[in-house]
C-alpha cells in the first residue's frame, strides 16, 4: 500500500470554484457517508459495485480513470480495498487521498481471516460519527473551504442523527433470549462490540474458498451449543455453503449485508443500512419472534428469511 500515503494535502486552487467535488470511494458505506455530509457540493462515487465482494474484486480500467479523474478519494486502507494501490495505481499530483484506517488506531482490534484489523469498522456507527466523519469533514474544507461552514453544520447533524441511530439499533435487538450468532463471514465483530452480541463462530472465508468440512462440524457444534437460532449470509457471498449448514441447524438463513446497494431503497444510505442488519439480527437471536408481524423499525422492512 505504499501508493496509499495518507495525506489531506489541499488540492490545487479553484477546486471549489468548479463543484461538485469529485469523489471516489473505495467500497459503497464510504461513498454513502461522504454523499451525507457533502450534499450537494460533492459526488461521491463508489468503485466497487452493489453485489460484489470486495475480497475478489478486480478493477475495470473504467475504475482507473475515474481514479484519474477524482478530486478526492477516500479508502481505508486495509485489507477490504487493498486493490486500490495495487490493481490501480493512484496518481500523483493534486488529487487528495482520506486514508480511514489511520482513524482505526483507538479503536478495538479484532482479527479478520486470520489477522489484523477487522477492515468492517463502519458497522458500528461510533465509529462513523466519531472518526470517519470528523476525518472526512477536514478532506472536505481543505479541497473546498467555501463551503466550510455547510460542513460544519453538516456534520453536527449527522453526528446527532448517529447517536439517534445507535439508540434504533439497540431497541432492534432488545428482549432477545440470545445474544449470540452465526454469520458465514467474519464481517461483524465491530458490529457486535457495540451492540452487546457476540459470535460463536464463523465460516465462510475470503476469496470463495469452500471452508473446510472440520470447519463446518466445528461450525455446528458451537451454533447448537449456542442455541443459534439462523445462520447469517450476506448478499456478496454465494450461500449455498451456508444453506447446507443451516439445513443441518434446522434453522433458516437470514441475509445481512455489510456493504448496501444503492439500487435498494432499504439498504441505499448509511441509516437505512444499519437498521436493515439491526432488524435482521433482531431475527436471528429472536429479538423478533417469526410469528409476530411487527413494524419495522423505521419503517425498514424485515430481512428476507430463506426457509
Amino acid at each position: 500500500m505504499a501508493a496509499l500515503v495518507a495525506m489531506l494535502a489541499c488540492p490545487a486552487a479553484g477546486v471549489a470554484a468548479g463543484l461538485p467535488i469529485r469523489i471516489v470511494t473505495s467500497i459503497p458505506p464510504l461513498a454513502m457517508i461522504a454523499s451525507e455530509l457533502g450534499g450537494d457540493r460533492v459526488v461521491a462515487h463508489s468503485i466497487l459495485p452493489p453485489g460484489a465482494d470486495p475480497h475478489t474484486f478486480e478493477p475495470r480500467p473504467s475504475d482507473a480513470i475515474a481514479i484519474a479523474d477524482a478530486d478526492l478519494i477516500v479508502v481505508l486502507g486495509s485489507s477490504i480495498d487493498d486493490w486500490i494501490g495495487g490493481s490501480i495505481m493512484v496518481p500523483a499530483g493534486n488529487t487528495s487521498i482520506v486514508r480511514l484506517d489511520e482513524e482505526l488506531a483507538d479503536t478495538h482490534e479484532h482479527t479478520h481471516d486470520g489477522g489484523g484489523h477487522d477492515p468492517h469498522v463502519w458497522l458500528d456507527p461510533s465509529w462513523v460519527r466519531d472518526r470517519a466523519v470528523p476525518a472526512l469533514q477536514r478532506a472536505f474544507v481543505a479541497a473546498d473551504p467555501e463551503g466550510a461552514a455547510r460542513y460544519g453544520v453538516s456534520a453536527r447533524a449527522m453526528a446527532g442523527k448517529l447517536t439517534d441511530l445507535e439508540e434504533d439499533v439497540r431497541t432492534a435487538l432488545a428482549g432477545a433470549p440470545t445474544r449470540g450468532f452465526l454469520a458465514w463471514h467474519p464481517a461483524w465483530e465491530h458490529f457486535a462490540r457495540r451492540f452487546g452480541l457476540h459470535s460463536v463462530g464463523s465460516v465462510g472465508e475470503s476469496g470463495g474458498r469452500e471452508p473446510s468440512l472440520h470447519a463446518m462440524i466445528a461450525a455446528i457444534r458451537a451454533a447448537r451449543a449456542a442455541g443459534v437460532r439462523a445462520v447469517l449470509v450476506e448478499p456478496q457471498v454465494d450461500s449455498r455453503q451456508a444453506a447446507v449448514l443451516a439445513e443441518e441447524l434446522g434453522v433458516p438463513l437470514v441475509t445481512v449485508d455489510p456493504l448496501g446497494d444503492a439500487w435498494s431503497l432499504d439498504r441505499s444510505t448509511y441509516q437505512t443500512l444499519l437498521l436493515f442488519n439491526a432488524r435482521a439480527f433482531g431475527r436471528a437471536i429472536g429479538a423478533v419472534r417469526d410469528e409476530e408481524e411487527k413494524e419495522p423499525v423505521s419503517g425498514v422492512p424485515a430481512s428476507p428469511v430463506a426457509p
